[in-house]
């Protein structure tokens, strides 16, 4: 470098440093940053116009007053003692998140930085405050913190259990299990742990079955699709407390919440288990508990579509005699005793494959399917009326039912109806030989079909 050139520098310095003053006034003046300067006792000694706007007064009010004044009685304290330490020495510059008042009460957030300015020889002069307004920002830091408390306060009160699951993948990104990041209590509760047992544990970890029964493979379809899954009456086969599996059955509801899934469940036990009483209750004899009409003509189109070659079904219509005598002579009470005895007997006396029902007030009908003959047939009326015909204590008497049967062998092609009519026929001719009744009655004459009375 030249001597002018050198010369020229110098002189440019000299002139930026007479101009330090004026360059300082006007960093200070067109700051968006709350700027202040500070004495000992904490007064302001001077402001710039993003201070005033931020503690919401003019320029002449702030140097009137003190940041104390200004300040939230919750943070002056926190502020004070970090001051003095900073007038100590102890400290070059603090942070502090404090709040300011404005003059209609307001609350302002403010990211204060306070700096100690010093002499040459080291003597405390005044403090240099930068405040940053975060009231924005905190205000939407606390919507969300009051929302999530709110959030958490609705997951915690449900009655449903609830999790938060996260995939966990393997090295190809397949999902090869799930991992518990969340749950409320009724939860925690449903798996028998507390909240801090359960957080991190895996699906497979507790309930392994899910792995083969294909659980595990639809809830990998939540989060790769975004589809939720609903299964309701899902059965779950698990231990109960006996050691004994039992089912139990569930509405599930999944839904894909990042790279997992937002987990919820219901114990619909009792439902499914009213409801399938109310379908069986459907299909039952209330007195007798045996098959009533509806499952007698359910099970007889059954047996009629599924006849196997070189095999026979055969229908016993049965009736309970002297029925009418025994309400009569004991009373209906009785009479239902008799009847439910009966009802037991015949059950206990047929294959567990063939069907017994209830069909009127004193008749059943057997449906056995699969015969090997007629005589097959003929075998199982006679353990029918001899397990029927067993003494039986009615009112402190002992007495003896019996029981009528008609056999109809079911016919190729045949229709249900016309079967269990023949064999109804069957039991007419029956009692009607054994009574002296003539044949010839309204009922006709029955037609390929066999009788036997006990």
């Amino acid at each position: 470098m030249s001597l002018a050139e050198q010369g020229r520098t110098e002189v440019a310095i000299d002139d930026l440093s007479a101009l330090v003053p004026d360059l300082f006034r006007l960093v200070l003046e067109q700051s968006a940053t709350a700027l202040c300067l500070v004495s000992a006792d904490g007064r302001f000694l001077t402001v710039n116009p993003a201070a005033c706007t931020l503690l919401g007064r003019s320029k002449d009010e702030l140097l009137h007053c003190s940041f104390q004044e200004l300040t939230h009685s919750d943070d002056l304290d926190v502020d004070e003692a970090l001051a003095r330490r900073v007038m100590a020495g102890e400290l070059d510059t603090y942070r502090l998140a404090k709040r300011y008042l404005h003059p209609d009460g307001a609350v302002v957030y403010g990211r204060l930085t306070v700096t100690g300015v010093r002499d040459a020889t080291g003597e405390f002069l005044c403090f240099v405050s930068e405040i940053l307004d975060v009231t924005g920002a905190t205000h939407s830091q606390e919507a969300a913190r009051i929302a999530q408390a709110q959030l958490r306060g609705v997951i915690d009160s449900q009655l449903d259990p609830w999790v938060l699951w996260q995939a966990i993948r393997d090295v190809k990104g397949s999902i090869v299990d799930f991992r518990y990041v969340d749950a409320n209590a009724a939860a925690c509760a449903a798996n028998g742990l507390d909240r801090h047992q359960l957080l991190g544990r895996t699906l497979l970890e507790l309930f392994p079955e899910h792995g083969v029964s294909g659980l595990l493979g639809q809830y990998a379809d939540v989060v790769r699709t975004g589809a939720p899954l609903a299964l309701d009456d899902h059965p779950f086969h698990a231990l109960d407390q006996s050691g004994r599996v039992g089912t139990r059955w569930f509405d599930n509801r999944a839904t894909k919440v990042d790279d997992g899934i937002s987990f919820t469940w219901r114990d619909v036990t009792d439902r499914v288990v009213q409801r399938q009483r109310l379908a069986e209750a459907a299909f039952r004899d209330p007195l007798t508990g045996l098959a009533n009409r509806a499952q007698l003509d359910a099970r007889l189109a059954q047996t009629s579509e599924r006849r196997q070659a070189g095999r026979i079904d055969a229908v016993l219509y049965c009736d309970l005699d002297r029925l009418k005598s025994i309400n009569d002579t004991w009373g209906h009470e009785a009479g239902d005793t008799v009847l439910m005895a009966v009802a037991t007997r015949m059950r206990e006396a047929v294959r567990v494959e063939d069907l017994v029902a209830r069909v009127g007030g004193d008749e059943f009908v057997v449906v056995a399917g699969s015969l090997g003959t007629l005589s097959d047939a003929h075998l199982l009326a006679g353990k029918i009326t001899q397990a029927v015909s067993r003494p039986l204590r009615v009112r402190g008497s002992d007495m003896v039912p019996s029981i009528s049967v008609g056999i109809a062998i079911a016919e190729q092609d045949e229709d249900p109806s016309s079967t269990l009519r023949r064999a109804d026929l069957a039991l007419y001719h029956c009692k009607s030989q054994r009574d002296g009744i003539p044949p010839t009655s309204a009922r006709g004459t029955p037609r390929d079909a066999s009788a036997r009375s006990a």
